[in-house]
């Protein structure tokens, strides 16, 4: 006996079946319809694992499978990624909040879209043959940092926990890598920094320094930033983003094994060092009230040491993007407004 199969059936069954099939590069498949261009747009972040999901998302194929055609470059801090969001070389810039708050009053186009990590890596490393031993022997000393990154601010409180002000040490602006090679060098006797130049200063230079953490337990949290006029000309850039690191962060929370092998892979960095820094930081998407309190914090002290030519705190929320977190993730928008 043969079955009839109606040529309808056969044409749906085809057309399912190749819904399945990767699409043309830059397109995405819609079954019976053209295939539709992606959203093309340009993420800088830092070289380190604080931007693990817009690695995993890069890896796994999230931004496109939401729409976007994603190029991800790599810099050495956030400070220098926002700075080429300003230039328009960027759509999207990975940073610390503490560059936000102090390069915010000159480029008032800045938004905050979310932060993607919080993180508690930052650490003062010092060299015994400058002849310090504990922080009070940093006093008179140059201290390497780069300048308007989270490593200035926390040198601050670093100092003020120790009994010693900002006056008491001469603050060098060094690129992180004039940091790493000034410290092996020993051209200069302390600096801040975060991973993964810690480790690879403590694995090169071993029982010739001394580190301290500098955070003091307060975490920093990774930030994604745009300009006002991006999101008002592409308001669906944030749906689509964190669309893309919620799928992430649950890949990363459901396998953290084969996440912490993907950033090791895209930061071309050891298994041992992945394991040593993975847990400390949390790979989670939010927009909490504790991010305003620490910019404020942060603000003040700009403030109060001179550092800023503002002399008030701004109001923070005027200068977030609220819609692409609440759109996916409401749950994760904390800040009162």
């Amino acid at each position: 006996m043969r079955l009839k199969v109606n040529p309808g059936l056969w044409v749906a069954v085809v057309l399912i079946l190749f819904s399945f099939l990767p699409s043309a590069p830059g397109c995405l498949p819609v079954p019976g319809m053209p295939a539709v261009p992606l959203e093309k747009v340009t993420i800088g972040t830092y070289s380190g694992e604080w931007s693990g999901l817009i690695f995993i998302a890069e890896k796994k194929g999230y931004f496109t499978e939401i729409g976007l055609d994603a190029e991800v470059k790599l810099y050495e801090s956030g400070p220098a990624a926002i700075k080429d969001l300003e230039a328009r070389k960027l759509d999207i810039a990975g940073s610390a909040e503490f560059p936000f708050v102090s390069l915010s009053p000159g480029m008032p186009d800045l938004r905050i879209m979310g932060a993607i990590t919080r993180a508690d890596t930052i650490q003062v490393i010092a060299r015994k043959d400058h002849g310090i031993a504990s922080p009070l022997d940093m006093k008179g000393k140059e201290v390497g940092v780069v300048f308007q990154s989270n490593g200035d601010y926390y040198l601050g409180l670093f100092l003020l926990y120790n009994n010693l002000a900002l006056s008491d040490i001469k603050r060098v602006n060094m690129s992180p890598q004039q940091i790493t090679d000034n410290l092996t060098a020993g051209d200069i006797g302390a600096v801040i920094i975060w991973e993964p130049h810690v480790y690879n200063l403590r694995e090169r230079l071993g029982d010739k320094v001394v580190t301290w953490p500098a955070q003091a337990g307060q975490d920093f949290y990774w930030l994604v930033i745009s300009r006002d006029e991006v999101l008002k000309a592409r308001p669906t850039l944030g749906e689509k983003f964190f669309s893309a690191m919620i799928r992430a962060e649950a890949f990363a929370a459901e396998h953290p094994e084969e996440a912490q092998a993907i950033v090791a892979q895209r930061l071309n960095v050891s298994d041992a060092y992945i394991k040593y820094t993975w847990p400390k930081s949390k790979l989670e998407v939010s927009l909490p009230q504790a991010l305003l309190i620490v910019m404020e914090d942060e603000a003040r002290w700009m403030i109060k040491n001179g550092l800023t030519a503002v002399n008030k705190v701004p109001n923070y929320i005027n200068y977030i993007y609220f819609d692409g977190i609440q759109a996916v993730k409401p749950g994760a928008v904390t800040i009162i407004r």
